[in-house]
């Protein structure tokens, strides 16, 4: 399991520009995102915006995603509570140790 890390530690924003480049040979693509909190549920949103302009075309593209943040102490418990077994809590794909600061949060759990 891959956890999203810790994200009320994430700063909040609106309407920042997080990417623009070529879309194919003739496109352009924008990516226009904004990230709200709701620290006492847990809660982060995003709220991402693709522009993709062709010629004098433009189309706008709007999605928004939703993560409730979990620590890794506390999935562990909700692992267990479930009948699985906790055999390795990672802080990267490599297999290094996990670590609160860690860009990735992997645990692998087996059913018992």
């Amino acid at each position: 399991m891959d956890l999203v890390p810790d994200l009320p530690q994430w700063s909040e924003y609106s309407r920042r520009k997080s990417l623009s480049g070529r879309f194919g040979t003739r496109s352009h693509v924008t990516l226009i995102e904004s990230v709200s909190q709701d620290r006492t549920k847990g809660l982060t949103r995003f709220e991402q915006e693709f522009v993709v302009r062709r010629d004098r075309k433009a189309e706008t593209y709007r999605f928004s995603l939703t993560f409730r943040t979990v620590s890794v102490p506390q999935m562990r418990r909700r692992l267990e509570r479930a009948g699985f077994r906790v055999d390795a809590v990672l802080g990267d794909y490599d297999g290094g140790p996990w670590d609160p600061r860690a860009d990735v949060w992997v645990i692998i759990a087996s059913r018992v």
